[in-house]
């Protein structure tokens, strides 16, 4: 039982941190109104960072990529409880088909930056800082930081495009 529903995504999350998987939510469902949710109730489906499939695209001479996605069938659902007083959960499959990742470095979840890391890489590259620098700077200011140097490269360019749509 969990008073609320960001204590049974934190819980889920640090349990899976610790035996060396990443824990993501695969899908959410408030239950709302309307014609075709009538009947739905509120939940999440938590699952493994890498369950599901890789999607190919359309153009077969797209680049080739690798991918994380084995198709893990790793699944929790949680649920409030009846009464309003908290969340349940369910395991719906408590096993893995892949290895245990040694390190959460690289990974695509832990190593997110927040709106004030990106706002710093945003800063530090008009200021013409490289990228290896930038690293570290977020590094020192938290050193549980996970994010890797792709990443950075990844942000960096991800606000390169924003500007150039905004200045044209």
């Amino acid at each position: 039982m969990f008073p609320t529903r960001e204590y049974l995504l934190n819980w889920a999350r640090a349990i899976g941190r610790e035996n060396g998987f990443t824990v993501i939510i695969q899908r959410s469902d408030n239950g709302g109104s309307g014609k075709k949710k009538i009947g739905r109730k509120t939940t999440v489906i938590l699952g493994c960072e890498r369950s599901g499939r890789y999607r190919q695209y359309k153009d077969a001479l797209a680049r080739k990529t690798g991918t994380k996605k084995c198709g893990c069938p790793f699944r929790l659902r949680g649920r409030p409880v009846r009464n309003g007083e908290g969340w349940k959960v369910n395991v719906v499959c408590g096993f893995h088909n892949h290895e245990v990742i040694e390190t959460a470095i690289g990974s695509t979840y832990a190593g997110r930056l927040s709106g004030e890391e990106k706002s710093l890489v945003d800063d530090l590259t008009r200021s013409m800082v490289k990228p290896k620098d930038i690293l570290q700077t977020l590094k020192e200011r938290n050193e549980e930081n996970l994010t890797s140097i792709k990443q950075i490269y990844n942000v960096r360019q991800a606000l390169k495009r924003s500007r150039h749509i905004t200045d044209t």
